[in-house]
């Protein structure tokens, strides 16, 4: 322990709170520390001292050089790390301690400071005096003495009317009474509210006639201000059909000249395509308040945080501006505790995220990057960015859209891997050649990655498959911002794998004819020329081409990149022209959406040229058509995994390949049927043939598409059926009304075909001309949709976007069609009612079916030299889930333990996990986690089965104490005491994981138990550990050996604490929160309780616990 010597250097004040109070050198709000020098003669170099928050490290930072003159100040900055000068850590707005020290490890002096408050400051009530107080009069720099200052805090103002949604035209928003002495004070501009702001009257309230936003404050005298309320009332909008976020934060954070984040300004720096400075290039952070409502209206955020402008050029281009939303202790909580993206990473938790304008698509689509990302999702091993659009609204103002994204950074990381900042290595284009990647890119310069050995020695470094279908998916989209740029690759510390993100493909899905293949082996960028030299390895050359060619196949198939577009497509066509109108955008949103259309259906042709042209001399491309007898199977084409039960292969004709099916849980592969198919696409009918259609208006009936239906009374005539001069080959001009303003929205047609010997016959293929949208049954079966909603259809329905005339395939599925008549029927709707034209047409394909051989080997193999046809045949035989009845529940956690020992004596955390059932359950092989983004992270042993097994109606102890090596109930992981997530999962036989328990507990003091009561019950306590034991109420019991005392536990306003001279002293409700910290300072301290609401409380000293009961 360093020792302690009394100096005249000492900490005179300090701010963690600091939201909107005093901004450092960078023009941020930063956490600050004054040092200030009590000589009257003598200057000190502050750059000669230390200071820690931890006196394990006493020489945790050392401030940079700057003499400090005789009763003079400096003051240093604790915010922002990667700033010159600035601390390497921070100041804890829950209470902490500072030490400052000299050079030779000496304290001299030092602070423990309590809880902070927002924009107080915590100092001596005079220079170097020893009393510290709250000042509400802040004077980093200049002396304390004189300043208002207050130990008491006024309460935050309670709003009797919620912010939200209201359908009236006026509301008039009121607040519930505020503590006797209390004022309360509002802005309705988004300015943070003062004395000086407007006076509430309760009388009358606050009327709201617009969409407005409001800020409270309550004042009084001799208090510090209580925490701001601020709240976003929506009078009279319109139905939204997205989320809604709302921003409030003063009007000069956004657009004054100096500080503004939002305008061009006066205090910027050039860059991001602008040769001028301007503001919102500076990284600066201001803060804001935040509400997130969802599609139902329902508010599940509200919340002070901070947010920055994000992106790079389209900083300067775009009007819009990309927000940076990243919430901070110092503002409460520095989590936003709401799933945004459940739909597709369920039980995730954001320590920060991204409203983004669609980069540089912002004047196309506003869901480029989105629909990539989107697109292979479930699909590639890729890191990808999640997405959510959103209407976003700043100071009661419309904004337009907005897409929620998950950030790349190092919040990606913790989001989706529970991964700290400091636990991981994360590199951009700017820092790609520093170390940990510069050795491995040396390693993979210097050697002969074609040698297995060498190959092995990479795969143990990187993530071979990430890697692999990061580079496919960026080639396919002709993403030529990259890999110069908008490249982040990472890896954990601790035996971790270079792993790609995923962000920015703006500028892809483009050009289909780009060769981006041929592009990428040009480049010299890090990243890339690891690329070019895996690829001279044969075992990756073979990976990366098989996996290419399986998500050409299938994953970017035309059809399947046509229903994500559209669905995504769907979800903001509505908004798009407030969007536009918000904005003054030109941009044809319909347009957009087409041309990337277009790129879907050519890109798959192109590509597979590129990579037979650079691979395999140009060969032709042949097909493999694979399917099975079940739905769910899956498969190994060389060697790599194929996702789809059925699925047609494009693979390049003379070159080999294996298939084998997947182990499928409940099924056994019995043979495949390999049928060579010597000839394709046989013309059942081509397009220009005859159809009998409704072009009246209105459905003509709801079985208009069924066999049965009578369609006598119908028109007849040949394909092209349509109107408009876009379409010259009309053979049958169809009737749209007598209104070309308001024109029939959906056309019909019906055609009968006569299928014979169909059992000699397969791949049937329909291929639709259409303008604009389409629907396809057959045998009033739908087979596929194409720039159609979701959901049901109906005379009304709108195509969300519009075209000039698409070509789209469909798949009929063999099992629709029978010998004989069967139907075919179509629906094609129009993308409004003033559209200027309509187009219909179609053929259908099929392939005739050669010999059918069997073979029995699950692995076959062979040159191709034809076009194939290969069904998997599976036998069932079931399957059994022993586990399938089990209960097991999470019923204890103890995160920071001293009492308890395991078998080696070590006081460790631990969970206590408990069987309610009447069976007894072994949980070998299930596993346990600390992070929902990873619940896979410690799989219990199967190597001893008697310690794993719970009997019925018990439980078991297992430790959390990162020692695996110690025996099967010891775990990869500790738990932390300031609270996290305890997830309980196993596997079910068929491979998927299934969730036993999830617990979020809070933090909790030493030897504080977070317990079930009772045991596996529904309600739970902070309290003393029942290690082992059934879980009793033993809050507020004694110790058996000498420890603080408390009395009395039935409280009104106060009580009092004896024996705990000099230790913290902390309040806690039931959910761990807490209230109040203070040093106790004398014998017997009386704690005032005055301001708590009526109910249980916990009083924790160091390591002992107390229930008390507030009454009223």
């Amino acid at each position: 322990m360093p020792l302690f010597v009394s100096a005249q250097l000492i900490i005179n004040e300090l701010m963690s709170n600091n939201i909107s109070a005093h901004f450092d050198e960078s023009w941020n709000y930063s956490m600050w520390v004054e040092l200030y020098n009590t000589n009257t003669s003598a200057s000190y170099n502050q750059q000669q001292y230390f200071l820690t928050d931890d006196l394990s490290e006493p020489k945790k930072w050392r401030p940079s050089s700057k003499l400090i003159r005789p009763n003079s100040y400096s003051v240093l900055f604790f915010e922002r790390p990667e700033k010159t000068g600035h601390a390497t850590f921070k100041l804890d707005p829950e209470g902490g301690s500072l030490y400052l020290l000299n050079s030779t490890g000496v304290i001299i002096d030092q602070v423990q400071y309590p809880q902070q408050y927002r924009n107080a400051s915590y100092g001596r009530i005079q220079d170097a005096a020893d009393e510290w107080v709250y000042f509400s009069e802040y004077s980093p720099g200049t002396t304390n003495d004189n300043k208002k200052w207050a130990n008491q805090r006024c309460t935050a103002p309670q709003l009797e009317t919620q912010g939200g949604f209201y359908s009236q035209s006026s509301i008039r928003v009121r607040f519930v009474a505020p503590e006797a002495g209390e004022t309360i004070y509002y802005t309705d501009n988004g300015d943070e509210p003062t004395g000086t702001s407007k006076l509430y009257n309760a009388n009358t309230g606050i009327l709201v006639n617009k969409t407005t936003v409001i800020r409270a404050v309550c004042v009084a005298d001799n208090k510090l201000p209580g925490d701001i309320v601020s709240a976003t009332y929506f009078i009279n909008t319109r139905d939204f059909n997205l989320p809604v976020v709302s921003f409030i934060t003063a009007p000069k954070n956004l657009t004054d000249n100096t500080i503004g984040i939002y305008v061009q300004g006066t205090n910027g720096i050039p860059g991001n395509g602008s040769d001028q400075p301007v503001n919102w290039n500076q990284d600066w952070w201001r803060p804001a308040n935040f509400e997130f409502y969802d599609q139902s209206k329902t508010n599940h955020l509200n919340q002070e945080l901070d947010i920055a402008i994000a992106g790079g050029w389209s900083r300067t281009f775009a009007p819009q501006k990309s927000l940076k939303i990243t919430p901070r202790k110092k503002h409460g909580d520095n989590r936003l505790r709401y799933d945004f993206f459940a739909h597709v990473k369920p039980n995730q938790k954001y320590s920060s995220i991204l409203l983004r304008n669609s980069g540089n698509d912002y004047n196309g689509t506003m869901m480029r990057d989105a629909f990539m990302q989107t697109l292979i999702i479930g699909r590639l091993d890729v890191d990808y960015q999640a997405y959510l659009p959103a209407i976003c609204y700043i100071n009661g103002n419309y904004y337009g859209i907005q897409n929620l994204r998950e950030r790349s950074n190092h919040h990606f990381v913790y989001s989706n891997y529970g991964l700290d900042e400091e636990e991981i290595d994360l590199l951009d284009p700017n820092s790609i050649y520093n170390e940990p990647f510069r050795s491995f890119l040396s390693f993979v310069r210097t050697n002969d990655v074609s040698d297995a050995s060498i190959y092995s020695e990479v795969e143990s470094a990187m993530e071979v498959n990430n890697f692999a279908d990061y580079y496919l998916a960026e080639i396919f989209y002709d993403d030529t911002d990259w890999p110069h740029n908008n490249l982040k690759v990472w890896k954990a510390k601790e035996n971790g794998k270079w792993r790609w993100i995923l962000y920015d493909t703006d500028f892809g899905f483009g050009n289909y004819n780009n060769n981006t293949l041929d592009y990428v082996y040009e480049k010299n960028d890090p990243s890339s020329l690891v690329f070019k030299e895996l690829m001279k390895n044969q075992t990756f050359k073979q990976k990366f081409i098989s996996r290419f060619c399986i998500h050409i196949s299938s994953t970017f198939e035309t059809n399947r990149v046509n229903r994500v577009m559209d669905s995504l497509a769907n979800a903001i066509v509505d908004e798009i022209p407030y969007h536009k109108q918000r904005w003054g955008q030109s941009n044809n949103f319909d347009w957009g959406i087409n041309s990337m259309k277009n790129f879907g259906r050519n890109r798959p042709q192109k590509m597979m040229e590129f990579l037979g042209s650079r691979y395999f001399g140009s060969t032709p491309v042949q097909t493999i058509s694979i399917s099975s007898n079940i739905d769910d199977a899956r498969y190994l084409f060389n060697s790599e995994p194929v996702m789809d039960a059925s699925v047609t292969l494009q693979w390049f004709s003379n070159q080999s390949f294996s298939l084998e099916p997947a182990e499928l849980p409940g099924f056994r592969f019995e043979h495949w049927e390999i049928q060579q198919v010597e000839s394709e696409n046989v013309l059942f009918f081509d397009m220009g043939s005859r159809w009998k259609y409704w072009d009246s208006y209105g459905l003509p009936a709801a079985d208009w598409n069924k066999e049965s239906y009578d369609d006598s009374g119908w028109k007849e005539g040949q394909a092209q059926l349509g109107y408009g001069d876009r379409f010259p080959d009309v053979k049958t001009l169809l009737s749209y009304g007598g209104d070309p303003n308001n024109k029939y929205t959906t056309a019909y047609f019906r055609k009968e075909i006569t299928v014979s010997n169909l059992s000699s016959k397969r791949d049937f293929r329909v291929r639709i001309y259409v303008d604009d949208g389409a629907c396809v049954y057959v045998n009033g079966n739908e087979i596929g949709r194409y720039n159609l909603p979701d959901g049901p259809l109906n005379y009304s329905t709108l195509a969300p976007t519009y075209n000039n005339g698409d070509y789209v395939d469909f798949d009929v599925p063999f099992e629709f069609l029978k010998e004989g008549t069967n139907l075919i029927a179509v629906e094609v709707h129009q993308n409004m009612p003033t559209s200027s034209d309509l187009v219909f047409d179609m053929s259908l394909s099929y392939t005739p079916v050669e010999r059918k051989d069997l073979y029995t080997n699950p692995v076959f193999s062979q040159q191709l030299t034809q076009n194939l046809r290969i069904k998997a045949i599976y036998e069932d035989v079931g399957t059994y889930d022993p586990n399938e009845s089990a209960v097991i529940k999470i019923n204890e956690i103890v995160a920071s333990n001293s009492i308890y020992k395991d078998e080696y004596g070590e006081a460790e955390d631990y969970i206590e996990l408990y069987n309610p059932g009447e069976e007894d359950v072994n949980i070998a092989g299930w596993f346990l986690s600390d992070r929902a983004a990873n619940p896979e992270m410690y799989l219990i042993p199967t190597t001893d089965s008697t310690q794993t097994l719970i009997p019925a109606n018990d439980r078991i102890i297992v430790w959390a104490d990162s020692q695996p090596e110690q025996g099967v109930l010891h775990t990869s992981f500790n738990l932390s005491k300031d609270g996290e997530t305890v997830v309980l999962s196993r596997k079910d036989p068929y491979g998927q994981l299934v969730l036993v328990d999830q617990v979020d507990f809070p933090a909790l003091g030493r030897n504080m138990s977070y317990s079930r009561m009772p045991d596996g019950g529904d309600e739970w306590r902070i309290q003393s550990p029942t290690f082992n034991l059934p879980n009793t109420d033993l809050t507020g019991l004694m110790d058996s050996y000498d420890k603080p005392g408390i009395f009395p536990t039935l409280v009104n306003t106060h009580f009092f604490i004896t024996q705990a001279q000099g230790k913290w002293i902390r309040i806690v409700d039931v959910s761990g929160k807490v209230l109040l910290q203070q040093l106790c300072t004398s014998e017997n301290e009386t704690i005032m309780v005055d301001k708590l609401q009526q109910g249980v409380y916990f009083v924790l000293i160091d390591d002992h616990s107390y229930k008390i009961v507030k009454t009223l």
